[in-house]
């Protein structure tokens, strides 16, 4: 006699009671192909994403160091910048006259960018503003700094 139940099979034989429990393999490999056609599917758009955040990641650092030395340089009453050959590669925020190190930014990696110097005078006013673009290696995304004299900085997604 076979009796069916929602949870699991059962089967009578010479009045013993037989459970079968779990999943076939066929319902295993089933699952098993859905999630990877879904991982191949979600993939790329992943990648993108993790991209656009290292570059938001890289511009906020940035950002962050801008305000750093404006503020240093008008509390200390001295020219206060920083110097880096590419963004990936970090930089120290120095006092210009001493070359003491304030604040030192870790490299961002996979983020790359022409060299910059920004120099805020006692005023708060910048030296070298203009626009800075930032790429990201692994995938050619790019993001646009523009640093007024101000040092305000207004970012885009996309190239300057």
């Amino acid at each position: 006699m076979m009796c069916r139940n929602r949870m699991f099979d059962c089967q009578r034989t010479n009045g013993q009671q037989h459970v079968q429990r779990g999943f076939s393999l066929i319902e295993l490999m089933t699952v098993v192909a859905i999630v990877a056609v879904l991982a191949v599917v979600a993939g790329p758009s992943f990648t993108k994403m993790v991209a656009q955040q290292r570059l938001r990641d890289a511009t906020s650092a940035l950002t962050e160091s801008l305000w750093l030395a404006r503020s240093e340089a008008v509390t200390r009453g001295t020219s206060i910048g920083f110097t880096f050959t590419s963004i990936g590669t970090g930089w120290p925020v120095k006092v210009s006259a001493t070359n003491a190190t304030i604040q030192t930014q870790d490299p961002i990696p996979a983020i790359s960018s022409a060299a910059g110097t920004y120099t805020f005078n006692s005023f708060g006013r910048l030296t070298g503003a203009g626009n800075l673009e930032l790429t990201h290696s692994g995938t050619g995304l790019k993001r646009c700094l523009s640093v007024t004299t101000a040092g305000r900085v207004n970012t885009k997604d996309g190239a300057c």
